[in-house]
């Protein structure tokens, strides 16, 4: 899968990218899945970016922090589809 320039919702007619947001949803709609989100969910969203006196610091931090909220959305994204039957 290609790294997107900024998250976007799959469009109707774009049938690989609901494939991949429902595998999301399958791969972390297991207990293991679930305890994985968690703990990204701690590290990534539950505490501040910011790192102090240090910019690339919070940079890098703030991508972690990216990264946790496209996982969370397109799980999200993979159960809706998948209640759909899509």
């Amino acid at each position: 899968m290609k790294q997107p320039k900024e998250w976007k919702p799959p469009q109707p007619d774009d049938k690989e990218r609901k494939k991949v947001a429902v595998n999301y949803f399958l791969c972390f709609n297991t207990p293991a899945g679930m305890e994985v989100l968690k703990d990204l969910q701690e590290m990534y969203q539950d505490k501040s970016s910011v790192v102090a006196s240090d910019p690339y610091g919070t940079y890098f931090q703030e991508g972690s922090r990216y990264v946790y909220l496209l996982i969370n959305e397109t799980v999200k994204l993979g159960e809706q589809l998948k209640s759909q039957g899509e």
